[in-house]
């Protein structure tokens, strides 16, 4: 049976003694929220899904679990497929041994997005095997629709502010919103770091900008969706470095000309640009030598951390082929072929 609210469309079922729910987040749902990331559609509208990680950083991805920890050994993240094809889950390695990173997640433009779905429990790993025990994350990109082509332009602007840091004692948010004055915890005896930016912060207000532009189309026959987009957020780090860059390419199409055959071409590719700034709860990270003040490992020299730099240029193309074959009432077969 289906339950519908105003969120999701849930289907529950029953596979061997388990239940299994599969969640499913609608176009028509995305387009209502406020979203730049995949992450973002899923937090807090997927029963059971734990988004952790948020990006603190420009181009950083979170990760994602279903049920929390399900082995200590085993995998905890659910795979990912893309119109059939599984995707890389997970994050990036840094060098620098960021806590935050990117992901392949965070190359899907969201707006070009049909539907989301999430399987969990016993049917997951009925579907798609023993490693998908952690669940599936199953994302359907949009199609074309018979008729005159339609445009769509969507532009997105933000503002990230992060605001006081660390205890209300402190006016300074330990020496992170304010470098210029002496906090609580500062001695008299010792300088103020003398690479304190000349704003005297070292937080600023971040901006992002995205553009969507995409048109569909076609004839009974053949059908198309085409789009691009452009995404750019700079850091709310006051440094000389930081922020990231995305541009985006899709093209789906699905042929009907044929008799009892239909034929699905998807592809898409991403260029994500981003220049990382040393962060965490590494000897390295730029917040940790502010907030130990004097007591650190640049001595008293914070500004030091952006000497090392660490980039990333990630190139991501994803392609499918989906056939499906339909000889008879109740007949049905289909091929799914692809790579990531």
């Amino acid at each position: 049976f289906q339950a519908e609210d105003g969120i999701r469309d849930v289907a529950v079922g029953l596979v061997g003694s388990e239940m299994c729910i599969r969640d499913r987040i609608t176009a028509e749902q995305i387009d209502a929220l406020p979203v730049t990331t995949v992450s973002d559609i899923l937090r807090g509208r997927t029963l059971g899904l734990t988004v952790t990680g948020s990006p603190a950083q420009p181009g950083a991805g979170a990760n994602l679990t279903i049920r929390g920890l399900n082995s200590i050994t085993g995998r905890n993240q659910p795979l990912i497929y893309i119109d059939g094809v599984r995707m890389l889950e997970g994050q990036y390695e840094t060098g620098s041994g960021n806590s935050v990173g990117a992901t392949a997640l965070g190359s899907i433009d969201p707006r070009d997005i049909e539907r989301v779905e999430v399987i969990k429990g016993a049917a997951a790993s009925t579907l798609y095997g023993s490693e998908a025990s952690a669940g599936v994350i199953q994302i359907f990109t949009r199609r074309g629709r018979a008729g005159a082509p339609r445009w769509t332009f969507n532009m997105d602007q933000s503002i990230s502010d992060v605001g006081h840091i660390g205890p209300d004692a402190d006016p300074t948010g330990l020496q992170i919103n304010d470098c210029a004055t002496r906090g609580p915890f500062w001695p008299d005896s010792i300088p103020l770091d003398p690479t304190c930016p000349s704003s005297g912060s070292w937080v600023k207000l971040g901006y992002g900008q995205r553009y969507d532009l995409n048109v569909r189309g076609g004839s009974d026959d053949m059908t198309y969706y085409l789009s691009s987009g452009y995404n750019r957020e700079t850091s709310t780090v006051n440094a000389p470095r930081g922020g990231a860059q995305q541009f985006t390419l899709r093209s789906n199409f699905q042929f009907n000309g044929f008799e009892d055959l239909q034929l699905r071409l998807n592809s898409s590719f991403s260029r994500s640009d981003i220049e990382w700034i040393p962060n965490g709860d590494n000897w390295e990270g730029l917040m940790r030598n502010v907030a130990t003040l004097w007591d650190d490992n640049t001595d008293n020299r914070d500004a030091l951390v952006f000497d090392k730099e660490e980039d990333h240029y990630i190139n991501h193309f994803n392609f499918s082929g989906n056939i499906n074959w339909n000889p008879l009432d109740n007949f049905r077969h289909r091929v799914n072929v692809g790579m990531d």
